[in-house]
């Protein structure tokens, strides 16, 4: 999906920690992310993560920040499990 220049994806994870929902996100104008390999180190229970995705406009008017409201519905609940 191609975005416009004044959007980006912003992209959530979810991970369980000792029973406790833990959450880190990223934002971005690139449609892929490679998940940095120190993400092993937050230690989720069981090792499973859940990510989901969302287009936001970015209204900051400040060069290299992104910020601003959701455009689209966020997308579905994914999961990997970090081994």
């Amino acid at each position: 999906m191609d975005i416009a220049p004044d959007e980006f994806y912003n992209v959530t994870f979810v991970y369980q920690k000792n029973g406790e929902t833990q959450y880190f996100g990223i934002n971005t104008v690139e449609s892929r992310y490679r998940i940095p390999p120190g993400i092993f180190q937050l230690q989720p229970d069981r090792g499973s993560f859940q990510w989901r995705v969302v287009v936001r406009q970015n209204t900051s008017g400040q060069r290299g920040k992104l910020d601003g409201p959701p455009i689209s519905p966020e997308s579905d609940l994914h999961t990997f499990v970090w081994r």
